[in-house]
């Protein structure tokens, strides 16, 4: 719990909570103003663009969060002097990732907290159950971004090449539509596609959107994607205390 306090106070230092937040902002802004203006919302509709413009700024939002959290340790080669203390490269990299679930956890909280409220006033009555299925899909889409984007913010001084690798991330999430919806399962930046409780078909002018049942086990496979991820990244930050490849 001390060293969860300590990443707080760097955090709070190099205001890492603005940037993220701002994002989140700018995320519930848009889906807002993209559904406003619509006197009579369908559910349909609703599920449609949240997934959406989730897909398009989680990336963003995680490489921010993931950058400023090791921003300060490159900026005064603290990596070398937290080595010197004791403390491993894995050992590290863990609490940064547990630090960055929590507060991606905490904005994903009130991010569903606006989308809840938000489809009450629109007169959206969407069940408990669907708004479980969204945040697990939230949570654990952004679980697979902070394990990549944050070995990548160890890996890489510059991190500009962290935040390019988020804007890179919205753009392949974004071509994604035409990959099969169970192999975007397997593709971090298309995942909130493939478990979008939907079924979109082709017309002659326009798409035709279904929602369809909420399809848990896409939740669970996607759950095991990231173990998988996080615990080959993590072997990956364990053999960085061998050959110092972060330092």
């Amino acid at each position: 719990m001390n060293k969860l306090s300590v990443e707080y106070f760097k955090a709070k230092r190099t205001y890492s909570y603005v940037g993220i937040g701002m994002i989140y902002l700018l995320l519930s802004t848009w889906l807002f103003m993209a559904l406003r203006q619509d006197a009579y919302l369908e559910a349909g509709e609703f599920i449609y663009t949240s997934f959406m413009i989730s897909g398009f700024f989680l990336p963003i939002a995680m490489s921010v969060l993931c950058s400023r959290l090791t921003s300060h340790e490159h900026a005064g080669s603290t990596f070398s002097l937290l080595k010197s203390s004791g403390l491993t490269i894995g050992q590290i990299y863990r609490w940064k990732v547990l630090y960055a679930h929590l507060i991606a956890s905490v904005m994903n909280g009130l991010f569903l907290i606006g989308c809840i409220m938000f489809s009450l006033s629109k007169g959206v009555a969407l069940s408990s159950a669907y708004w479980l299925y969204f945040w697990c899909a939230i949570e654990l889409v952004s679980g697979v971004f902070i394990v990549i984007y944050m070995s990548l913010s160890f890996y890489f001084s510059n991190q500009m090449i962290v935040l390019g690798s988020g804007l890179l991330g919205t753009f392949v999430g974004l071509m994604s539509f035409n990959i099969p919806s169970n192999m975007q399962l397997f593709i971090p930046w298309a995942m909130l596609q493939g478990l979008m409780p939907m079924k979109m078909s082709h017309l002659e002018e326009s798409f035709n959107v279904e929602v369809t049942d909420l399809n848990w086990l896409n939740i669970i496979i996607v759950a095991g994607v990231y173990i998988v991820v996080g615990v080959v990244l993590h072997q990956v930050m364990i053999k960085g205390d061998d050959n110092e490849i972060f330092i």
